[in-house]
């Protein structure tokens, strides 16, 4: 398969080498893919069987307990390995050939990159890293579960419950494991439902089932209940529920009511600069809960996060991922104006920008009349501040990064034959510069050699490199 990928011709066969390779490719990913599938069903049923086998070996009234703290790891690595199976290949896409005397730091710079973006998929989606991130932290969930469930149901009650627990603590000490519980099984279930179990998740609960029944048990002494006549009221009971199921909610009231009596101001002066979501085609009120759960509240945070990451960690479809970042990379880098006439005319990302700019290099139309002399006329701007904010843009790294992950992601997609989001008829911004307002550099001009003019080469530079890089 190797010799068949790195061949650089097929005179037998006549195939072009780029469909050949790619072809070998998409057999490539399908057959890792199906392995993946295998092993999770695979590792799943003897998950299922050992478990299982554990439960029937315990006592009879041991065997809930042991089904209801196992529960919560089951759904996870359920979860675990369907991430695991759905991993974008690593199988690098098909580099096309090129003359080597034609742009070698281009096509290394391709090479290196193509590199980093497969050992990053390598490592997100590893085992190793899947095991850390998700069975690590659902194994504690269980065994903090057998002991708080130990300690609930335990006869007589354990010693640390009745030495320091008042007479209607320990019962309140039971009901806040019930509401522990209670959230773990909601949460884990409603998010295993959609596919998008986070390690953050299981993190919190976690944190519910230590936190939880503590404050619960806490509870009657803080209201003053403690030793009062009836203790099975059912506020009281309803109390102590919520306490073990959401111990955010009771020390965020408890916090207000201490911040109320100390007459404690909590507000802020500092200026909101932050560009809200809602700006970005496709992320509404429930997107932009769950991207604020993996810490993305504004479109600045959405233009430099790790794509993959969120491939990984959210149930969200890839290519949907990549247009949400590929729209915050031109919101965040070129002016507001800028992009509100660009997305007037249907650019909205920093690819739709790499073809507008393609097409205007070509020189076919009068300047004034393509659409990036109109948004330069719109704005003010004039074509040369026009040009330079945008090539800003298409020399972001996170851009090009974006172009090669795209091209892991859809399996048979050939990798670009651009080093850059742009190709090399484009001239660089010293050139535009130099150019009155209102008017566009022809394709001779672009591809001409400069000399030691402003955008052209230094000396010493190889004449035959596109303006661009030079």
């Amino acid at each position: 398969i190797k010799e068949e990928i790195e061949a650089p011709s097929d005179q037998r066969t006549g195939v072009p080498i780029g469909q050949r390779t790619n072809e070998i490719r998409d057999k490539l990913r399908r057959l890792d893919q199906e392995v993946r599938q295998q092993a999770v069903f695979f590792g799943l049923m003897m998950t299922v069987q050992l478990s299982g086998l554990l439960i029937f070996l315990q006592k009879a009234e041991q065997r809930w307990q042991i089904t209801t703290a196992l529960l919560p790891l089951l759904l996870v690595i359920y979860h675990a390995g369907n991430v695991w199976a759905e991993a974008p290949s690593s199988i690098a896409p098909a580099l096309p050939k090129e003359d080597a005397s034609r742009d070698t730091a281009q096509r290394k710079d391709r090479i290196a990159r193509i590199t980093r973006i497969r050992d990053q998929i390598a490592y997100s989606y590893g085992w190793q890293t899947i095991f850390v991130r998700y069975t690590v932290p659902a194994a504690l969930v269980t065994l903090v579960g057998l002991v708080a469930l130990w300690l609930a149901t335990a006869t007589p009650p354990p010693p640390v419950l009745s030495r320091f627990l008042g007479p209607d603590q320990p019962h309140a000490f039971h009901y806040g494991v019930l509401g522990a519980y209670l959230y773990v099984f909601l949460e884990l279930g409603r998010r295993s439902v959609r596919h998008d179990i986070t390690p953050m998740a299981i993190l919190w609960c976690l944190i519910t089932l230590v936190v939880g029944p503590p404050l619960a048990a806490l509870m009657p002494f803080v209201f003053n209940q403690v030793g009062a006549a009836d203790s099975s009221l059912w506020n009281q009971k309803a109390v102590w529920v919520l306490a073990g199921y959401s111990p955010r909610v009771v020390f965020r009231t408890l916090s207000a009511g201490a911040l109320k009596a100390l007459h404690a101001d909590e507000s802020s002066i500092q200026e909101d600069r932050r560009i809200s979501l809602g700006r970005v085609q496709g992320i509404g009120i429930d997107e932009a809960e769950r991207l604020a759960e993996e810490g993305i509240t504004d479109v600045h945070a959405l233009a430099c996060v790790d794509p993959l990451r969120l491939m990984r960690d959210t149930r969200f479809d890839n290519w949907r991922i990549l247009s949400w970042v590929d729209q915050a990379l031109l919101i965040t880098v070129v002016p507001e104006a800028v992009w509100r006439a660009l997305l007037k005319y249907g650019y909205q990302g920093g690819t739709d920008i790499s073809n507008l700019l393609d097409r205007f290099s070509d020189g076919a139309d009068k300047p004034e009349e393509t659409t990036l002399g109109k948004v330069a006329g719109e704005t003010g701007l004039g074509l040369k501040n026009l040009w330079s904010a945008l090539a800003h843009l298409l020399e972001d790294t996170r851009l090009r990064d974006l172009n090669a992950i795209a091209n892991f992601v859809v399996s048979g997609a050939p990798l670009s034959t651009r080093a850059y989001p742009w190709s090399g008829n484009i001239p660089p911004t010293g050139e535009v510069s130099s150019l009155p307002s209102g008017q566009a550099p022809t394709p001779a001009a672009a591809n001409a050699p400069t000399g030691k003019a402003e955008g052209g080469p230094e000396p010493g530079s190889p004449a035959g490199q596109p303006p661009h890089k030079q």
